[in-house]
């Protein structure tokens, strides 16, 4: 990670932990095969050493870091005075934003926007995995509308949001991209507006065009 500097530029971020080594602060999506989980290393560069200082929820929530707020102090960052800036959200809950304060690892919050669109709070979100003949494995996001009940109201129509990719391999292809308990944002031009209208809707299942060694991945 970088840090601002009183002259207002940015340089590589220096941790230390009362040692003689010398730390990088490492930043990372977290992939893994069930979603990302965002992480924050301690690098040491010394000896390549890597420890976890912090890590996203995985059972509920979906959290990032976004900034270094102890980035005004001069030379080295002490760990014990380290703070940073990690947004938080969940499938129904909308994304606020935290500090985490070091050295209890303090988490405040310090936002509490309402729901952008409590109409539609309560729909349904699930990642769902299939395998395409080839043995690709493949993921999409179901939404279902707020209160659909499948023995009441019966099947659904659907809208399929999609659009196809290249990859170089299978295992490319199939690797899960972001996380299952993300929000669901709702922009002017989203198909999850057709929730609304009582839609299902089948958003971004992977059409992977595969093109192994030396073969181009083209339609």
């Amino acid at each position: 990670m970088l840090r601002r500097t009183a002259m207002g530029t940015y340089v590589i971020a220096k941790v230390n932990k009362q040692d003689e080594s010398t730390y990088l602060l490492l930043n990372g999506m977290g992939a893994t095969p069930e979603g990302n989980v965002p992480f924050l290393d301690l690098f040491d560069i010394n000896t390549g050493s890597k420890e976890r200082i912090w890590e996203s929820d995985k059972e509920k929530y979906f959290e990032t870091v976004v900034a270094l707020m102890s980035d005004k102090i001069d030379g080295d960052l002490p760990l014990d005075q380290l703070k940073i800036l990690t947004s938080k959200e969940s499938k129904t809950e909308n994304t606020q934003y935290y500090l985490q304060i070091w050295p209890e690892k303090k988490q405040v919050q310090i936002t509490n926007f309402p729901h952008p669109y409590p109409q539609l709070a309560s729909l349904y979100k699930e990642m769902i995995r299939y395998q395409r003949k080839d043995g690709v494995q493949l993921t999409a996001k179901l939404y279902l509308p707020p209160g659909y009940d499948q023995s009441k109201d019966g099947p659904l129509p659907c809208l399929v949001w999609s659009y196809p990719g290249e990859f170089k391999s299978k295992d490319a292809a199939g690797q899960v991209r972001g996380s299952p308990n993300e929000f669901s944002g709702i922009g002017a031009t989203s198909p999850l507006l057709w929730l609304a209208r009582g839609f299902a809707i089948l958003s971004g299942p992977t059409i992977p065009i595969v093109g192994e060694g030396d073969v181009e991945a083209n339609d």
